[in-house]
């Protein structure tokens, strides 16, 4: 678990390379930047490494139990005419024929579940059915084979549980399925991965975007979703609609297996392979078939009804026109939620048409701006047509719409005109004054907005007509922008819009009113460091420009954009995943700081500097070698004159004395930004081995042990600090106790190292001695 460089470790690592057994893989990957990235079981190790050449060789040695190992990687094939041998031209035809083979092969791709699975899972039916059986998380399972490119993987839901919040998530992994270690849930996974939740999407651990297609806790029992893996990239598929392209990377060389967390409500889901389709497919088509018979509708196909003689054809024939079968193809949650809401407002079906409601959510429109038709106006809306029971010419009316509470929907309906003022205010036909009669609609439906009807599942409804109003019948007022009029004959009624959105608890109100209150923050521009030893450039300053409004609160997160957005190269540390406190420490405009816990200011531009007088590796990240030897000068261990064997006994220690350590000084997480922003540090903290300045942080370890009333190292620690240089350098102008990010106070931990030196202040006895 060494990363040696020139003979020397320069880090630690896990897991150990001695824990590998037989089928374990290592992988070696040398980026397109020139960085170098190790791999075991297709889990990246967190490791630095130095300046490495542009010509690298992979050195393997089969040491200890090691017997044998093989290389599973392969270059790309050689063509027959780089070949070593000549090929006839039957050999290079029939190379060419392969891949056209391998194409029809993977077409009718058989998908199922893989053994490894979530424990509360259970994989039925061949493996294509699986089901929850017990709790809430630990609802992983794996479809098998790998995707390929043009591969699509799609399930349907059987059954969901409504006591539970969210839903299913669906995304891929890479690895191979037998080692990975499923964790709780799929966003969790600790291997290259991309999981979309609900309508967010996770890439490797990381939440990347947001309102992404469909919410996936919409979703009801007999809705399909799924992954389709293309050239341009991951796609998602919901109910047969695809979905924007993921910006996800894939490595190369790693299978891709689609993944589904039976997560929240979603309690079983089936693998529709093709062959279900087709049978679904054909099996719908013959049900309509039978339908349009029993109802007396068959005159309205073109096709023929299929006689005794044509019997055994007539299923082919339709299922080649299935164009023409009323059969339901595409299924949109929101629109079927909102004609189930329609449904229970009783309305009479007289004052409707028998065309089908259209729907506008974004899903739809999406589709609707590829055929062509770019119309916004009613986005997030669905439609239900109205019959005109006048017959009232409107062809060239003009459009308008009018908000409605749900109250009023049926006394509108009645009236077939929209309600004044004071009609309105309480949902009936009786006219509260003689001279109300202003009925007030609005050009565009951002205009328009009225009271929602909360429902149970945490929903508000929303209603709407839109009209048509006839042309110079009515008056316009700009501000706000909004039409009215008093005729009664210059308003027809042509449909009632229904919308649902998700009520919001009061603490999202004002969340969500303190932020329309917000500016944008706009842009910012950052100068960061750069200098690495293979380039001729000398360290430099680089700006980039990011936009705030994307971007988390930190200086971490700044980074992080930067580098993924931008200039992959940036190179700096932070492991706070791997529980290194610490290691992220930068300076920010002159001051010492951790990029984690740094905010970025909005009105200035900020530079980003390495931690001052060290020396840099590559841009941010500086070597720590003489730091951590001058931390090890002062033991910051226990010491005791008569150690008791290890794991047998004991040391005691009174709350009294514990007491006396929690002034801090156990907290220092060794981030150097003390030692780095003292100038004695600078100017006397390189020098020899033993004539130098320690720095506040290895001498704040010393008080920590100094302290301490198990400790018996008090003389032998002392005697370490007699040099003028190791201790007495210091000036105290508390450079080291404004910039700790731990809000310690080295300074105080030295001015109690001097007093010991001059015997002013000597350690108490113990409280207790014993051992047990």
């Amino acid at each position: 678990n060494e990363l040696r460089y020139k003979n020397k470790t320069i880090q630690l690592f896990t897991p150990s390379l001695n824990w590998l057994n037989v089928g374990d893989r290592i992988g070696l990957l040398r980026t397109q930047d020139g960085t170098l990235k190790i791999f075991i079981n297709s889990e990246e190790l967190s490791l630095c490494f130095p300046p490495l050449p542009d010509v690298l060789y992979v050195i393997i040695d089969l040491r200890g139990s090691c017997s044998s190992v093989a290389v599973t990687s392969h270059k790309a094939p050689l063509s027959p005419l780089n070949s070593i041998r000549l090929q006839d031209s039957l050999e290079v035809a029939a190379a060419h024929e392969q891949p056209e083979t391998s194409s029809e092969s993977t077409a009718n791709v058989v998908y199922e579940f893989h053994e490894n699975h979530g424990r509360n899972i259970e994989v039925v039916e061949g493996r294509t059915t699986a089901r929850r059986v017990a709790s809430y998380n630990q609802g992983l399972v794996i479809a098998q084979p790998a995707l390929e490119v043009n591969s699509k993987v799609q399930i349907i839901i059987d059954q969901l549980e409504t006591r539970w919040q969210s839903s299913i998530m669906v995304g891929v992994v890479t690895g191979p399925p037998e080692r990975l270690n499923l964790p709780v849930n799929a966003l969790a996974f600790k291997a290259p991965c991309c999981i979309v939740a609900n309508d967010w999407v996770s890439i490797n651990g990381i939440k990347s975007r947001s309102n992404y297609g469909q919410r996936l806790s919409n979703l009801s029992v007999g809705d399909t979703v799924g992954v389709v893996l293309t050239n341009n990239g991951l796609k998602l598929l919901v109910n047969g609609i695809e979905e924007e392209v993921l910006a996800f990377v894939f490595q190369t060389g790693q299978a891709i297996f689609a993944v589904f967390d039976l997560y929240g409500q979603c309690q079983q889901i089936k693998i529709l392979n093709d062959v279900n389709i087709q049978e679904t497919t054909e099996n719908s088509v013959t049900d309509f078939e039978k339908a349009d018979l029993e109802s007396c509708e068959k005159e309205r196909l073109t096709l023929p009804i299929p006689s005794a003689s044509t019997s055994m054809t007539s299923s082919v024939v339709v299922s080649k026109t299935t164009p023409l079968s009323p059969s339901k193809s595409v299924i949109c949650s929101f629109k079927e939620e909102c004609i189930k809401f329609k449904k229970r407002l009783l309305l009479p079906d007289h004052y409707f048409t028998t065309d089908e409601p259209t729907c506008h959510c974004s899903n739809c429109n999406k589709i609707k701006n590829q055929s062509g038709d770019k119309d916004n106006s009613l986005l997030g809306w669905v439609k239900f047509p109205l019959k005109n029971l006048a017959n009232t010419a409107t062809d060239k009316w003009h459009t308008a719409f009018y908000a409605s509470k749900m109250g009023a929907v049926r006394c509108i309906l009645d009236k077939g005109q929209p309600l004044t003022k004071g009609q309105a205010q309480w949902c009936n036909l009786v006219v509260q004054k003689e001279d109300d009669l202003q009925v007030v609609f609005y050009p565009t439906l951002q205009s328009c907005r009225s009271a929602g009807f909360k429902l149970k599942n945490n929903k508000e409804a929303f209603a709407a007509f839109q009209l048509f109003v006839k042309p110079s019948a009515y008056s316009v007022s700009r501000d706000p922008p909004e039409w009215s009029t008093k005729e009664t004959g210059a308003i027809v009624l042509h449909s009632l819009l229904i919308q649902f959105h998700r009520c919001l608890t009061t603490s999202a109100r004002r969340c969500k009113t303190a932020n329309a209150s917000k500016v944008s923050k706009g842009s910012k521009t950052f100068s960061i460091y750069r200098f690495t030893k293979e380039s001729k450039k000398k360290p430099h300053m680089q700006k980039y420009t990011i936009d705030l409004d994307s971007c988390g609160p930190m200086i971490l997160d700044a980074l992080l954009k930067i580098k993924r957005e931008q200039d992959s190269t940036l190179t700096f540390r932070r492991s706070c995943r791997e529980g290194v406190c610490g290691c992220c420490a930068v300076n920010v405009d002159g001051v010492n700081c951790l990029a984690c816990t740094k905010k970025i200011v909005l009105k200035t531009a900020s530079r980003i500097y390495p931690l001052p007088h060290m020396y840099v590796i590559k841009d941010l990240v500086v070597d720590f070698t003489r730091f951590y030897e001058q931390h090890k000068r002062v033991k910051p261990y226990l010491i005791r004159k008569n150690p008791e064997p290890m794991g047998e006994k004991q040391y005691l220690q009174s709350l009294k004395n514990r007491d006396q350590l929690v002034d801090g000084y156990i907290e220092c997480i060794l981030c150097a930004c003390c030692s780095t922003s003292c100038p004695e540090y600078w100017w006397h903290g390189h020098g020899s081995l033993n004539n130098d300045f320690l720095g506040p942080a290895a001498l704040l370890a010393c008080s920590r042990w100094l302290q301490d009333s198990r400790d018996e190292g008090t003389e032998e620690r002392l005697s370490a600090l007699g040099n003028y240089y190791n201790i007495y350098r210091c000036h105290t102008i508390l450079n080291c106790t404004n910039v700790c990010p731990k809000k310690l106070n080295p300074a105080k931990a030295i001015a109690h190292l001097r007093l010991r030196m001059a015997n002013l202040k000597k350690k108490p006895e113990p409280e207790l001695k014993g051992m047990v």
